[in-house]
Order: C-alpha cells, then structure tokens, then sequence
C-alpha cells in the first residue's frame, strides 16, 4: 500500500495543488495538501479532509485512511496483497458486472502472461534490484500485446 504522500503524487497527477484542492471540493485547501504532500504526518486527517482527499484523488475513503496509516507506520496488512487494488478508483464498485468481468480477465490474463514467461522472453532491465530473473519484467509493448490475446481468449463468466 502507498503512504499518503505517495497516494497524492500518484493521484495529483500535473494538477497544481489549488487545482487538487477544487478537486477535493475545498477540503484541503492547497497549502495543506501540499505540506500532507511533502512533510511527515503526525496524526490522523479529521474526516472531512479524508472525505475530500478521497474525492480529489478519485479513491475511497478506506485508501485513503490505509495510506494515512502507512505514513504513520502502523502495520495495516491488507487481506490478499499489498493494497494495491485499493488504488482502484472511487466509484469501481459500482461499475455493471460485464464491465468488472472485463476488467478482471485483463488481470487474470497479465498475471498469467508474467507468471507463464519465460527467461528468454524478459528485458534485462526488468530485473529486480536483486538481480532475481524470477521477478523481472517483459517489455511494456510486449505485456499489453501478450495480455491483450490471452484477455481475448479467456472466457467471461457471468457475475453473480
């Protein structure tokens, strides 16, 4: 999971922080954002700053405490991973069942194109810090054409 300070950079994108702030609807105001932005959190936002944090980002609530919580150095493990589905934007969970059907085969089929390469197949410079092949990446055009066929032969199944 992302500290909030990585969650505002990844989700500011090239807004101004006044611009993030009318996004948030006022709450924080900029200069706030940027110091939750750039200096160590002490505490907690109150819950109207988290309500309009998550509203300026386009996350939830919930990521946006879990990232506050991971600032704050709080160990806050996330049931199957690492948060990084939390990163999903607000309002995914109301998307229609087709539209979460396809977008959970294009990561059943990423997560199978990466786990089913092969060393051969890998970009050297994906490799990990550790030098692991085990955990190396292939070239970006290569994984989105690699996803996209398995994404297009794996079957649907109806949501319930």
């Amino acid at each position: 999971m992302a500290n909030l300070q990585e969650l505002i950079s990844l989700r500011k994108g090239d807004r101004s922080y006044e611009q993030l702030s009318r996004a948030c609807g006022g709450n924080p105001g900029a200069p706030r954002l940027h110091q939750l932005a750039t200096n160590e959190i002490k505490g907690f936002p109150d819950p109207p700053t988290i309500r309009g944090l998550a509203k300026g980002l386009g996350v939830t609530e919930m990521t946006v405490v879990l990232a506050t919580a991971e600032s704050l150095g709080l160990d806050i493990q996330m049931p199957g991973g690492d948060g990084w589905a939390a990163l999903l934007p607000a309002g995914t969970d109301r998307l229609p069942s087709h539209f979460r059907d396809a977008v959970l085969a294009v990561v059943h089929s990423a997560i199978q194109v990466v786990e089913e390469a092969k060393p051969a197949e890998r970009d050297v410079e994906g490799t990990s810090s550790s030098g692991d092949a085990s955990v190396t990446a292939l070239r970006p055009a290569e994984d989105a054409r690699l996803v996209t066929r398995a994404a297009r032969k794996r079957p649907t199944t109806p949501s319930e």
